[in-house]
């Protein structure tokens, strides 16, 4: 679940940050070519869809890779089952901005489009929530 604040754990959080990274990107150009092709029509979800991977993706994790290697005495990075929790969470909201932001722009809405936002919060209130205690184990455990 966890990893040590080591240079193999640090240059994979590296990998994770440049795959959000990437997939930001993707999804603004994507964005900005869907929203051409739509006649005029605008979605805020379609416009935002690439802030969810941006701020949740590689922002976050570069701040928590910036803080574990500041503090490597005390600090655990997520290990593989916590990063790829998170990218479940992540994946879910941007694929759920991204569905509405496409029912927008049709100019139809779906009550089914709840159920992203509700599994990704969910998704990853639970990666936070494991993370943060083993935060505090490992604290403990330093002592």
């Amino acid at each position: 679940m966890y990893m040590k604040t080591d240079e193999f754990g640090l240059q994979k959080i590296k990998r994770w940050i440049k795959g959000y990274l990437i997939a930001a990107a993707i999804l603004f150009v994507f964005g900005i070519i869907y929203e051409i092709f739509s006649h005029g029509v605008y979605s805020a979800f379609m416009w935002g869809a690439f802030l969810i991977p941006f701020i949740m993706g590689a922002v976050l994790l570069a701040f928590v890779k910036n803080r574990c290697s500041s503090h490597p005495e005390i600090s655990i990075l997520p290990g593989d089952m916590l990063l790829q929790l998170w990218g479940c969470g992540v994946a879910s909201l941007t694929a759920g901005s991204v569905v509405r932001g496409v029912l927008d722009i049709y100019g139809t809405t779906n009550s089914l489009t709840a159920v992203y936002a509700v599994l990704g919060a969910i998704l990853s209130a639970a990666c936070v929530s494991i993370y943060i205690a083993g935060m505090n184990a490992a604290k403990l455990r330093a002592r």
